[in-house]
């Protein structure tokens, strides 16, 4: 496999780890969209990865929530190696 694939697969799963950083955070007690949010964007940042779209919001409408009071879905979008990838994760207070 060329260089360039290897890194840019390494890099991919920026996405699943800011998911797992939001889930950590929830789990540890915070329930603010904001500082969720950020860690989830922070752990991606470690791996190079910029978010084009990363949202906390209402699993019933899809709307922004401030804050995580039963489930809320985190979604996130973001390019890497010239492919835009998606995932999410409910995460449940």
């Amino acid at each position: 496999m060329a260089r360039g694939f290897q890194g840019a697969r390494a890099r991919a799963l920026a996405l699943k780890r800011g998911l797992d950083a939001a889930e950590r955070a929830l789990a540890g007690g915070e329930r603010s969209g904001e500082p969720l949010v950020a860690a989830a964007r922070d752990a991606m940042a470690e791996l190079g990865v910029t978010p084009e779209y990363l949202e906390l919001v209402s699993t019933a409408t899809l709307l922004p929530v401030a804050r995580v009071e039963s489930e809320a879905l985190l979604a996130v979008a973001a390019r890497v190696g010239g492919v835009r990838l998606i995932d999410n994760a409910i995460l449940r207070a």
